[in-house]
């Protein structure tokens, strides 16, 4: 099977176990509240379990745990899930934080759907989604990403992300076609949210990048770090109003059903 993009390999990954990365990462835009209307109707007729792999805070899951019987949260960041846990919601005794490597958790099925928001493209795919079909009968897998979009400054910005990241292999890709293209899942159907308005200081949207892979603060040089808020800063102030800036965010919703590896669009038996 193909190997994954090299931009997406576990030294990368490692990034969201930062300090630096867990500090930033409350200050990513809030998922709307009709992703997590809709996910609740996706689910409705499910049994209540559910898996959410990779949960970072456990944004979505703390806002669904009421609506569900159990909910197992999974991110190999212990210090992200301390956070997660202080959070609103997070001491809800129906969630289930647990702290690993998804490929390495002994997760309790079954479950009746895997969640994955923004988190997906780091798994090692060939090994782990086994391992899901063994525990979530459905096969039901449902997918998250989350975009800023019509930003004036963002062909800047992207330059200046590409002169600054530490992730010095990423390519442009497309996760649902990568894992489609292994065998590995069938898209049934995707909804978009948005674009959504959001006002945020320049600042805590300066921190947000430093949430994202390539911008940890623990691995950035100290004046490559300070050269690259400088140059956010002085992208977004044209565009700002007393210290704030308004983005606009896309959400996508994919849904679909894993599959083994053995029925990609270049099997024979396709």
């Amino acid at each position: 099977m193909e190997p994954k993009p090299i931009h997406l390999s576990p030294e990368y990954a490692d990034q969201f176990r930062d300090r630096a990365v867990v500090e930033a990462y409350a200050r990513r835009p809030p998922y709307p509240k009709a992703l997590i209307r809709v996910l609740r109707e996706r689910l409705a007729d499910s049994d209540g379990v559910l898996l959410d792999l990779g949960c970072g805070l456990g944004e979505i899951s703390r806002q669904l745990a009421a609506s569900f019987r159990s909910i197992t949260a999974v991110d190999s960041s212990e210090a992200m899930l301390a956070e997660a846990r202080r959070l609103s919601g997070g001491d809800s005794e129906r969630i289930q934080w647990l702290c690993s490597p998804v490929e390495e958790a002994s997760f309790v099925g079954p479950f009746a759907a895997v969640l994955a928001a923004e988190s997906f493209h780091w798994f090692d795919w060939v090994s782990l989604v086994p391992s899901l079909i063994a525990v979530v009968p459905s096969r039901r897998l449902l997918l998250v990403e989350r975009e800023e979009v019509d930003s004036p400054w963002k062909p800047s910005l992207l330059e200046a992300i590409l002169r600054y990241s530490t992730n010095r292999e990423f390519r442009p890709y497309a996760l649902v076609g990568e894992l489609e293209k292994r065998g590995l899942f069938i898209e049934e159907g995707r909804q978009v949210f948005g674009p959504v308005p959001f006002s945020q200081s320049i600042d805590d949207y300066v921190e947000s990048i430093h949430s994202r892979n390539g911008f940890s603060r623990d691995r950035m040089e100290p004046a490559d770090a300070a050269a690259f808020d400088e140059r956010v800063v002085r992208l977004t102030r044209p565009f700002g109003r007393r210290g704030r800036i308004d983005l606009r965010i896309r959400v996508t919703l994919v849904w679909g059903t894993l599959e083994n590896g053995c029925r990609g669009p270049e099997s024979p038996s396709s």
